[in-house]
Order: structure tokens, then C-alpha cells, then sequence
């Protein structure tokens, strides 16, 4: 745990000096990787960003909002089919 607390200073310390286009960047690659692993594991997104085609920068915008209604409707296909390991403890809920 003190590890990664570290790692995330580190980081965090860095980041701060970046300009507008590194925190850019760096959103977009972090989102990339958001939506794939969504696409994924979710079969209401795999359909949504399916839809939308490539997950570059310039195309995310085409992915439709998600709505209430769209969440009362997906039901079951909106939870993802794995949680990641790392992603922390798991509850019952």
C-alpha cells in the first residue's frame, strides 16, 4: 500500500507541471482504455460503442449519452460481466 500511495504522489507531482495538451493526452489514453474494457466486459457499451465506431480521440464524442432511461432500460446488460482484480474489494451489494 505505502508502494502505490508513493506511485500516485510521484505521479501527481509530475502532472501538476503539465500543460493543458500533456493533461489531454493523458485523459484520452486513460479513457481509451476505460471505454475498451467496457466494450468488453458490458453488453449494453459493447453495443453503444460498438455504434460509435474507433475509440481515438476524435471519435469519442459520438458515443451517445447515457440517459435514465437508458439505464432503466439496459437492466442487467448495463453491469459489467468482470470486475478487475485490482480493482479492489468486491462487495455483496
Amino acid at each position: 500500500m505505502a508502494a502505490e500511495l508513493l506511485a500516485i504522489h510521484i505521479q501527481l507531482d509530475r502532472s501538476q507541471w503539465w500543460s493543458a495538451d500533456q493533461i489531454r493526452i493523458s485523459q484520452f489514453r486513460q479513457l481509451a482504455v476505460l471505454l475498451e474494457y467496457a466494450k468488453k466486459h458490458s453488453p449494453l457499451y459493447a453495443d453503444r460503442i460498438g455504434d460509435a465506431g474507433s475509440l481515438d480521440e476524435e471519435s469519442w464524442a459520438k458515443l451517445p449519452v447515457l440517459t435514465r432511461q437508458d439505464v432503466q432500460i439496459a437492466g442487467e446488460t448495463l453491469f459489467s460481466s468482470e470486475i478487475p482484480p485490482d480493482h479492489g474489494a468486491q462487495s455483496n451489494v
